[in-house]
């Protein structure tokens, strides 16, 4: 379970800031803010799990609930689109640090909370080895199928680059004309066929980030069940695990 949230964490951490400053034309300030969000979220989240995660509610409950909900914001990413507003951005970010705080705090006192003291370094550095084990194998991952899901989409649709598709010609008659101005009408003509080939690249792109995002989303769905497996601390351990 650390794995996994250490791969949705660390591989969105590191893939959205690329798709905002590559596709979107974010700047790096304006990426930083638009992810900022998810610390503020997670801040709050952890204080409020941390007091109530084993006590109040039981830890299976809220590590699973908050599993759902990493699952619904990597999903939601899933829909994004080359006109997403900034502020979409930081609410999902938001609800991401929700989700990774309601499965962090329950799960490492679920983790430490039934083992000795003796036990309980060598258990920290195992627990902490997976996580970034999970945070490195899913960054790695992730920009491996990123790149060839942007080829694959981009050989599927470069088939629409067609005299035969109405659509095609309209856009490029539509950019030529813009174009006849700045320049003579056949380097008008080879600037407006880059420039659909450069959008055509994007939405390629973009459809790659997509599909990630959802694949981050059922891989959480995929693991929920084993948060059932997962045995009650004793009450002497608890403050301990925190």
């Amino acid at each position: 379970l650390i794995a996994v949230l250490g791969l949705v964490l660390y591989g969105t951490t590191a893939m959205l800031p690329l798709l905002m400053q590559n596709l979107l034309g974010y700047t790096a300030y304006n990426s930083g803010l638009a992810l900022s969000p998810r610390g503020i979220g997670a801040f709050v989240t952890t204080i409020i799990v941390g007091r109530v995660a084993g006590r109040y509610v039981s830890n299976r409950v809220v590590i699973s609930t908050g599993v759902v909900i990493l699952a619904t914001a990597s999903f939601l990413l899933g829909g994004l689109d080359l006109s997403v507003p900034m502020s979409r951005l930081a609410w999902l970010s938001v609800v991401n640090g929700v989700g990774v705080s309601m499965m962090f705090v329950p799960l490492a006192t679920s983790t430490m909370g039934r083992l000795s003291k003796e036990e309980m370094s060598n258990a920290t550095g195992i627990f902490n080895l997976m996580r970034n084990l999970g945070g490195s194998a899913g960054i790695s991952a992730l920009t491996t199928i990123i790149a060839r899901a942007t080829q694959a989409h981009q050989a599927l649709l470069v088939h629409n680059i067609a005299t035969t598709n109405p659509a095609y010609l309209q856009q490029l008659s539509y950019l030529k004309g813009i174009l006849i101005h700045q320049a003579n009408p056949v380097l008008a003509a080879h600037r407006a066929e880059a420039l659909i080939a450069t959008d055509l690249g994007r939405q390629a792109s973009i459809l790659a980030y997509m599909g990630s995002f959802r694949m981050l989303a059922v891989l959480c769905i995929a693991v929920t069940p084993l948060v059932f497996f997962l045995k009650r601390p004793k009450g002497s351990r608890i403050a301990m695990a925190h």
